[in-house]
């Protein structure tokens, strides 16, 4: 499977698509390379313009957020091995999978908040 575009990604200003009515909203997502520290561009965001632009907006951030809900993904596959007796990075210890877990809250918190889940709680 190819990976994802590395990097922190971000999301341009919400633009119309043209001058007419239905109009689509667009942003570009672009992020900087960690390694070469070079500026690329990712993709464009499109949602149709029949839709309100909170939305739209709220759309967009959560596509800017793909890189860290993969690494959250990531995470909590690396707990579930944890617990998994088969598995080679099995821990006999469920407080040692609860703090893997833990260490990942904050994180998942921010997420859950820019996806205006709030809290989750």
């Amino acid at each position: 499977m190819t990976p994802i575009t590395r990097g922190a990604w971000r999301a341009g200003p919400l633009r119309p698509g043209s001058a007419s009515w239905p109009f689509d909203w667009e942003a570009d997502i672009t992020t900087t390379d960690p390694v070469c520290r070079r500026h690329q561009y990712v993709g464009r965001f499109v949602q149709a313009g029949g839709r309100p632009i909170g939305e739209a907006q709220a759309n967009l951030s959560a596509i800017a957020l793909i890189p860290e809900m993969i690494r959250l993904m990531q995470a909590v596959a690396g707990v579930l091995a944890m617990s998994d007796p088969d598995d080679e990075a099995f821990a006999d210890s469920a407080a040692d999978c609860l703090e893997a877990l833990l260490a990942h809250g904050n994180a998942l918190q921010s997420v859950l908040q820019a996806l205006g889940e709030g809290a989750g709680r």
